[in-house]
């Protein structure tokens, strides 16, 4: 079960089951227009940053330099590629075309 306290007007606190492990799929974004997202951006805070996005495609990073750990990130760059169905995903593990799976 997860609570959530209002500790202000601009401020809430969420009680999670332990242990509370980070999801990596919750970046944040800046607003664009009313109430919406600007998919295309990132805020930059990170150890990438945006290049490129084409949803169910993929996204490319490149190395953010005023990233806060020094000698971080190790790469350069990142290109992250969506492949949606099950089974080509899975034989692209298989045969060595993709090297790891965050299905």
């Amino acid at each position: 079960m997860v609570a959530i306290r209002l500790c202000s007007s601009r401020r809430a606190q969420r009680r999670l089951p332990i242990p509370a492990v980070p999801d990596y799929h919750l970046p944040i974004y800046p607003v664009a227009g009313v109430n919406g997202i600007d998919w295309q951006k990132g805020i930059g805070a990170g150890p990438y940053i945006l290049e490129s996005f084409q949803p169910g495609v993929q996204t490319a990073g490149k190395r953010n330099p005023n990233y806060h750990k020094a000698g971080r990130p190790y790469f350069d760059d990142v290109t992250l590629i969506t492949i949606l169905d099950d089974s080509a995903r899975t034989n692209a593990l298989v045969t060595g075309t993709r090297s790891s799976s965050a299905a």
